[in-house]
């Protein structure tokens, strides 16, 4: 018996499946969607780690199946206008940049995200908003030349602010990344 999605994806009228659940289960839907030869776009982060998003790359290809992995920075106008002004040497070289991400600001998420605090889970405030931010960086600037990054975890401990029940984080919650050039 097929799920529901795995019947949806077969129907001969659907080109393009869009991946925008939460990332534990973006993998299932992806292979459902590649496995039926239909072209995909995966919200980011495409895979709870790189396991699973070069799974699903090798399956895309065996497939000979379009995909588009979700960073939506790249669209931003004032991102183009950004890389527009390096482009043309407006700010001069850039040597290295130097980002700091920080996830859950306080010591409390909503029930509805408390799945990010698993790091199995692979989507936390800090793997969403910092992978979003590096690829925009990355575009903006070119490919990272010697790329230095480091991740910790200074919060383990969390309260659910709808219980106040207080449960273990185990997803990193700070990066410090410094690039190059």
């Amino acid at each position: 018996m097929f799920s529901d999605h795995e019947q949806m994806v077969t129907q001969p009228d659907i080109d393009v499946v869009a991946v925008t659940v939460k990332a534990p289960r973006h993998r299932e839907l992806v292979d459902a969607a590649l496995a039926a030869g239909k072209a995909v776009y995966c919200e980011w982060p495409l895979g709870r780690d790189l396991d699973d998003a070069r799974a699903m790359a090798a399956l895309a290809a065996e497939q000979g199946v379009r995909t588009v992995v979700g960073l939506q920075g790249r669209q931003a106008p004032a991102i183009g206008f950004i890389q527009e002004l390096l482009s043309d040497g407006y700010v001069g070289e850039v040597l290295s940049t130097t980002m700091v991400g920080v996830s859950v600001a306080g010591g409390s998420v909503v029930q509805a995200n408390a799945y990010m605090l698993d790091e199995t889970n692979g989507a936390n405030a800090l793997t969403i908003a910092v992978g979003h931010s590096l690829d925009t960086l990355n575009y903006v600037l070119g490919e990272f030349a010697d790329l230095s990054a480091a991740s910790a975890l200074r919060r383990p401990l969390m309260t659910i602010e709808e219980t106040g029940e207080q449960i273990m984080k185990t997803a990193a919650d700070q990066i410090d990344a410094t690039d190059y050039r």
